[in-house]
């Protein structure tokens, strides 16, 4: 997860590559999303975490997590999780990050949702965190994350 924070690559896997690829170094997905529809983008799931494709050339242009316990990957695959355990409060994260010289700037996630907000970082990742239990998942603290390419969202 270091690496991922750090220079958006999730271990060998960046966006950008093929479907092909991904399945070539993660395996087969523990689930996954095939939509009817032509402007909905598939995804394929390990464990907790998402990886959405386009339509058109099956790119990899999404990888996403809204909501973890203990972050993995399912059972065939290692992960250093690092403080993805459990839902660390804003303060053990930005810890976890100034360790790591690692910034991140606050946004406001959705607008006008004082309770819900983003931790934007160089790389392009963005941290999701709560800071009430009144606001989707129910877990206060960081829930998920997301890196995507403007450029390849279908």
């Amino acid at each position: 997860m270091r690496e991922f924070l750090r220079t958006g690559r999730f271990g060998p896997v960046t966006l950008g590559d093929s479907a092909d690829s991904v399945r070539a170094v993660l395996g087969e997905p523990t689930d996954w999303y095939d939509p009817p529809e032509e402007w909905n983008p598939g995804f394929w799931k390990y464990g907790d975490v998402e990886f959405y494709f386009t339509l058109d050339t099956r790119r990899l242009w999404m990888i996403y997590c809204d909501t973890f316990k203990r972050l993995h990957l399912g059972p065939r695959i290692s992960l250093d999780r690092w403080f993805f355990d459990s839902h660390p409060s804003f303060e053990a994260v930005q810890r976890e990050l100034l360790a790591e010289k690692l910034k991140a700037e606050r946004r406001d996630h959705p607008p006008n949702s004082p309770e819900r907000y983003l931790l934007h970082l160089e790389s392009g990742v963005e941290l999701y965190m709560c800071n009430s239990a009144d606001c989707w998942p129910g877990d206060i603290g960081l829930y998920g994350f997301v890196h995507k390419s403007d450029e390849l969202q279908p």
